[in-house]
């Protein structure tokens, strides 16, 4: 019997297995090689313990890094089969505003979901691996050794190890390691969908702020990105979904903020104006009240150039009211980094995906060698496309690779 290693028991790897044991109906010995003590922690946190393990709109617009590469993979695995499959361990769906969650909205029914449809696999836990060997001869075994010394030979070997996002849940890049090692290009890796860090040393003081709004991402004065939602401000900047889906992209170095993203600037000085006849006899620190949260709105004044909280709001004329309203419209904040692996979503970058075949996920330089999931230089936004991308590049690569062996059987 030909024997399947999957580095890496995380959604890719879990996906792979699943799909190899069904491919090969049993004939296919597979072997899960997993670094921590149970496979799936990383998928316990998605979607705030939800699991929204796919979205009704997938497509390459979602997708950044090779994006040609993922339309190709995506193509041929859709959100229909992502539903099916999960339909098909016991997870029916529930949809809301278009991501797809489990109906049991648990990211651990999930799990176990999976864990048993891959029960025929055997796991080896607690395995770092350190070195992947090629065959010396043709259709020779792969040897796999880890960290302590132990060997796992495999007729064929899919790599599903992650990224280096949330090392503590698993992923540390040591697959990426392996690949490159082997002579794979790997892209610059750079933590996403994660907070960003600003310069404004008065943000420190908003800690624990929400407010809705559009943010956006500039790069050299070019907008890189602009995204609606809830804002939160933090110690050290800022964080939400709004900016997890600017970090997807290029890296910026300015994020400013439309406080009334619904409202023109013009009908907003309207707003101002009348705001003025209400708070005519108070102070400025006042002059927010009702609209903005008290430590954001006495930031835009401070923005606007009202220094003097203590300043009557009679004494606004139509400048300063024009430079609040701008404030408002534009709340601008210098990007000095992105928060750590620790805090990050995704890695954005990894082992270029063009060297491996989209329709089966096999390498062009070795065969029966396989890559699937985040270790690929292909990420997704918010909203469930990584999920999917493990989902499908796994369930391709455990589908292609069990036909291959069985062949080889032949």
């Amino acid at each position: 019997m030909k024997t399947l290693a999957i580095l890496g028991g995380g959604a890719a790897g879990l996906a792979a297995a699943v799909s190899a044991l069904r491919t090969s109906e049993g004939r296919v010995r597979v072997v899960i090689a997993e670094r921590l003590a149970r496979v799936g922690k990383k998928l316990l946190s998605t979607g705030n313990g939800r699991c929204n393990f796919t979205n009704t709109d997938i497509s390459a617009a979602h997708y950044h890094g090779d994006v040609r590469f993922a339309e190709r993979v995506i193509s041929r695995f859709g959100t229909e089969d992502a539903v099916k499959f999960f339909r098909s361990v016991g997870v029916p769906e529930y949809i809301e505003d278009g991501r797809v969650y489990p109906m049991s909205e648990s990211a651990a029914g999930l799990l176990d979901a999976l864990r048993a449809a891959a029960s025929g696999a055997e796991t080896a836990t607690d395995f770092r691996a350190a070195k992947l060997l090629p065959p010396q001869t043709q259709g020779g075994e792969w040897r796999i050794l880890s960290a302590d010394g132990t060997e796992l030979t495999a007729d064929a070997v899919i790599v599903a190890t992650g990224g280096r996002a949330a090392p503590s849940l698993g992923s540390d890049g040591s697959g990426i390691e392996l690949l490159r090692a082997l002579g794979y290009e790997v892209t610059p890796l750079l933590p996403a969908l994660v907070q960003l860090k600003v310069e404004r040393p008065s943000v420190a003081a908003l800690k624990g702020v929400r407010v809705r709004a559009e943010a956006s991402a500039f790069s050299r004065g070019r907008l890189v990105h602009s995204e609606r939602g809830e804002v939160l401000f933090t110690e050290y900047g800022l964080s939400g979904i709004p900016i997890f889906q600017i970090t997807a992209h290029e890296e910026c170095d300015t994020v400013t903020l439309d406080l009334c993203p619904e409202i023109s600037k013009g009908k907003l000085l309207d707003e101002l104006e009348n705001r003025k006849a209400i708070f005519f006899t108070h102070t400025a620190e006042d002059f927010f009240a009702g609209m903005l949260q008290k430590r954001l709105g006495n930031l835009v004044l401070r923005a606007a150039g009202v220094e003097k909280l203590s300043r009557p709001v009679s004494s606004f004329d139509g400048d300063t009211l024009e430079r609040i309203a701008s404030a408002l419209k534009r709340l601008e904040f210098r990007v000095s980094g992105r928060m750590g692996w620790e805090n990050a979503q995704v890695t954005a970058g990894g082992v270029r995906a063009a060297q491996f075949d989209p329709e089966t996920m096999e390498s062009l330089q070795h065969p029966r060698l396989y890559a699937a999931g985040e270790l690929l230089d292909v990420h997704g936004d918010c909203g469930g496309y990584n999920l999917h991308w493990a989902w499908a590049t796994g369930v391709t690569a455990g589908c292609a690779s069990a036909r291959a062996l069985e062949a080889a059987e032949k």
